[in-house]
C-alpha cells in the first residue's frame, strides 16, 4: 500500500510464505491510524522500516527466501503462474517460457527469454536504486503479440476469453 504525487512513499508492504506465514512492513514515518491496522489478523509479524534502503533490505531478506520455499512447494506442476502487481514488469528474477502483461482490454504475449534479458536491461539502467522495474518500459525493448481481451461479467464468459488467451499462449509455445 502506498500513496503516490509528490510525497511518493510505501505505507505497508506485505510477504506471505507458506511457513513464515504473514509479514507487514511498516513505514515508521508515516502515522497509520490503529483502526486500519487493527482490521490486520492478529498473526501477523510488524517490522518496521524508516526508508527505501531499509525496506529493500527486508525485501532482499524475506521475499526471494520466500519464494524459494514456495516453489519447492510447486515442483512437479506443468504451468506456473507468477502474478505481479501494479505495473510492475516482475516480482522476481526466473526463467519464464511465457510473460503475459495485461492492461485494460488487451494482453502483451511475449518470449519469456526476451522479456527477462529486457528487464535485466531495463532494471541495470534504471539508475535510481530501489525503484521497480515497470513493464512498458521491458515492452519497448522487444516484439511481442498484442491479443484483445474482451471484457466479461460471468464465470461462463471468462472461461471463454480466458480460453482463447490460453490457446493464444499455447500456439506461441
Amino acid at each position: 500500500m502506498g500513496m503516490g504525487g509528490e510525497y511518493d512513499s510505501v505505507l505497508l508492504d506485505r510477504i506471505y510464505g507458506p511457513e513464515e506465514g504473514c509479514k507487514v512492513f511498516k513505514n515508521s514515518n508515516v502515522n497509520i491510524p490503529d483502526e486500519i491496522l487493527d482490521k490486520l489478523d492478529n498473526s501477523i509479524q510488524f517490522f518496521e522500516f524508516s526508508d527505501v534502503e531499509e525496506l529493500n533490505d527486508y525485501m532482499r531478506n524475506y521475499y526471494q527466501n520466500t519464494v524459494e520455499k514456495s516453489f519447492d512447494e510447486l515442483q512437479g506442476f506443468d504451468t506456473l503462474i507468477f502474478e505481479s502487481y501494479s505495473d510492475i514488469s516482475t516480482p522476481v528474477e526466473l526463467n519464464f517460457d511465457v510473460v503475459v502483461t495485461l492492461e485494460p482490454g488487451i494482453a502483451h504475449v511475449s518470449d519469456g527469454e526476451r522479456y527477462m534479458k529486457a528487464h535485466r536491461s531495463v532494471s541495470e539502467r534504471r539508475g535510481e536504486y530501489g525503484k521497480e522495474v515497470i513493464s512498458s518500459k521491458v515492452l519497448k525493448l522487444i516484439d511481442y503479440d498484442d491479443f484483445e481481451v474482451e471484457l466479461f461479467s460471468s464465470s461462463r464468459d471468462r472461461h471463454e476469453v480466458y480460453s482463447k488467451l490460453s490457446n493464444h499462449i499455447v500456439d506461441i509455445l
